[in-house]
């Protein structure tokens, strides 16, 4: 790799350097200064320099080679060490996505397919009896098939589904690979000023900020935009001369940033919690109206609705209110003999309280123009695994982009990664834009201008004027 060859190139340099003095310098250069060199690898060179000079400064000139010439083979044997442990847990981590893959698969064939019995012949193939799955994944996937056909036994087809579905999404974040503990922005620009603060060199520290920060797939683009433009600043001021100045507007640009990202992320996260506590709700009314509309005894169902929505002290005042209102109208018209109307009217109120609860979806322009900022950042990434990530998490992932278009977008990933591991990268990149543009357009808001609406309403109006049947 980049780190073992760098030292490996490094150790090979200041054997041919007769000066000592200048192969300390170039060491203290290559390794210990240069931003993309492992921080633990810089440090122990940096402490192995500092005994070499010592030696140096005592007239021990060999002793001062052979410790130089030892550090640099130490840590050129730790790096090899640790890339090899990296590779494999690389190994290990694309044989977990790979997994994660196919249980994505099948829970969209079992959420999909119309007959049940079909698709657990499926999980039954794929997964149970397929001796390439780990044995903690067949068995849960075995459990989860039974208790499916016990209750598709037993009539309850709608739950068995909806039972087996959440087994497979359990498994599949059960051997979700972990991911790298970095992706916040804040704490990358707090890693990248720390950074800067031991670069010596003005003009490399740019360069990596640059790297870290504007070019990287997975920082928020306004971020980038504004480091992009206090660089540019930075520049300007170290070509007039100004360096002091420089350093000192690079790293106010970079604190500002971090503050600014911190308070984002702080406000992203009381969204996500927000709209999850919404989802959950939604879910749980869709459940009470399900058991509404199919329970034979309305009684039991309006007991059902007492309970998990009028009683249960977790649901909004609000949505407890309209419950209690809408079990007691029900239970009136039962009273009354109209027993086919009160059902009707208890599911058409938990239908409403369901639509009212319903967290906001992006507007079409929102989600368009997120397309188009993900679409113009993958055209810049030249690698593609990390253009594909970067997808994944600002458009399947994203809680407030639309199902439809995060599950297509999500199978057009699926294409890409197949396409890339064919060895088609050039293919799989035509495949990426194109998926991309297509759903752009495809979310497009239809403009209808002022004029046209008025000119129909006005057109719809005239032709109610003329029509002498109201039913029509």
């Amino acid at each position: 790799s980049e780190t073992t060859a760098r030292l490996q190139q490094v150790r090979e340099q200041v054997a041919r350097e007769p000066n000592l003095s200048k192969a300390v310098e170039y060491v203290r250069q290559q390794v210990v200064h240069a931003p993309n060199v492992d921080r633990n690898v810089a440090e122990q060179v940096d402490r192995a320099l500092r005994e070499v000079v010592q030696l140096q400064r005592q007239g021990r000139e060999s002793e001062a080679r052979m410790r130089l010439n030892e550090a640099l083979v130490k840590v050129e044997q730790a790096a090899r060490v640790s890339e090899a442990g990296r590779q494999l847990r690389d190994n290990r981590l694309q044989a977990s996505q790979d997994l994660v893959e196919q249980i994505q698969e099948i829970r969209t064939q079992v959420a999909k397919a119309p007959e049940l019995s079909k698709v657990l012949e499926q999980v039954q193939k794929q997964l149970v009896e397929n001796i390439d799955v780990p044995t903690e994944v067949r068995e849960k996937a075995a459990i989860a098939v039974k208790e499916t056909q016990w209750r598709k036994a037993n009539g309850q087809e709608v739950l068995a589904r909806r039972t087996l579905v959440q087994a497979l999404e359990d498994m599949e974040h059960a051997v979700q690979p972990e991911k790298a503990p970095t992706t916040e922005t804040s704490a990358r620009l707090q890693q990248v000023r720390e950074q800067i603060a031991r670069e010596p060199n003005l003009s490399k520290a740019v360069e990596y900020v640059r790297q870290q920060v504007v070019h990287a797939p997975n920082v928020d683009r306004n971020t980038a935009k504004q480091v992009d433009r206090a660089l540019r600043e930075v520049v300007q001021l170290q070509r007039q001369g100004w360096e002091s100045e420089a350093w000192v507007r690079l790293n106010e640009a970079l604190v500002k940033a971090e503050q600014v990202a911190r308070v984002s992320e702080a406000g992203r996260q009381l969204r996500d919690n927000r709209l999850q506590a919404s989802q959950d709700l939604v879910e749980q009314i869709r459940e009470v109206r399900t058991q509404v509309a199919k329970a034979p005894e309305l009684s039991k169902a309006l007991e059902q609705v007492q309970k998990q929505l009028v009683e249960n002290v977790d649901v909004p005042t609000e949505v407890r209110e309209k419950a209690a209102i809408a079990v007691k109208e029900t239970q009136w018209r039962k009273a009354n003999g109209q027993e086919v109307l009160a059902r009707r009217t208890l599911v058409q109120a938990l239908e409403d309280m369901e639509h009212a609860v319903q967290p906001e979806k992006a507007p079409t322009t929102e989600t368009t123009a997120r397309l188009q900022q993900v679409r113009e950042q993958v055209a810049r990434e030249p690698n593609l695994s990390k253009a594909v990530e970067y997808v994944r998490q600002q458009v399947v992932h994203a809680p407030n982009v639309d199902r439809n278009v995060a599950e297509q977008v999500d199978r057009a990933l699926h294409e890409v990664v197949q396409l890339q591991r064919q060895g088609r990268e050039s293919e799989a990149r035509v495949r990426l834009n194109e998926a991309l543009t297509r759903l752009e357009q495809a979310v497009q808001p239809e403009k209808v201008s002022t004029t046209e609406t008025t000119a129909r309403l006005q057109q719809v109006r005239e032709q109610v004027a003329r029509e002498p049947n109201l039913s029509k």
